[in-house]
């Protein structure tokens, strides 16, 4: 094996070993010591010389799955954006809800499904201050779509109902994703949930608003 090959591997050790215990201890519950041993490093900066802290480590878990699923889900989106009618939000979320769904099938699309709520307040931020996502483009034109979908609604709720889809989306997964580890029998099988999720969001994000939001908070 030569140089390169030795520090890609040692770098996809340390990303399989901060996923895993990311996801069963969370993200600041883990010492980085614990990561270089689980990965098999006797050099304790091995992380900081691959990711230089957690937080490189955490980036780099997301761009790993994210950048998959970004590669998967833009045809999709395209299609429906292209497609006859207008894009629904039922059309949106369950591109996505298949995507997830798919990150079910390995131990480490699990992990990152589990680690996902844990780094949704930049996320959520960025959204209620209605700014453009950054770290997936495809995300970004989903967010931008159900905002469309839901431009009959005051601007205040339509930014709280897409954090209400981040929140749903993620703790489903996160909670079905430790579900399947732990080994526990399953209401729903994969096709069952993946619905059950969509009519869930959708049932949050197209209910008529009750609130009567001021006009100079729109």
């Amino acid at each position: 094996m030569n140089r390169a090959e030795q520090v890609a591997e040692t770098r996809a050790r340390l990303l399989r070993a901060g996923e895993r215990l990311f996801a069963e201890h969370g993200i600041h519950q883990v010492r980085l010591r614990e990561i270089n041993a689980l990965a098999g490093q006797r050099n304790s900066s091995a992380l900081h010389y691959h990711f230089g802290s957690r937080d490189g480590l955490v980036e780099a878990i997301l761009s790993e799955h994210q950048t998959a699923m970004d590669h998967e889900v833009r045809p999709a989106l395209d299609e429906l954006i292209a497609g006859p009618g207008e894009p629904t939000v039922r059309g949106a979320v369950t591109i996505w809800v298949n995507a997830l769904t798919a990150q079910l099938q390995t131990e480490s699309g699990r992990d990152f499904l589990r680690i996902l709520p844990q780094v949704l307040e930049t996320v959520n931020r960025t959204v209620r201050e209605g700014d453009v996502l950054r770290d997936s483009a495809q995300s970004a034109r989903t967010f931008a779509l159900l905002d469309t979908c839901l431009a009959g609604l005051p601007t205040s709720v339509r930014r709280e109902r897409l954090v209400a889809y981040a929140l749903i989306l993620t703790t489903l997964f996160a909670d079905r994703a430790a579900l399947v580890e732990s080994g526990a029998p399953l209401a729903l099988d994969d096709d069952e949930f993946s619905a059950h999720v969509a009519d869930t969001i959708c049932g949050a994000l197209d209910v008529p608003t009750s609130i009567a939001v001021g006009a100079r908070r729109r």
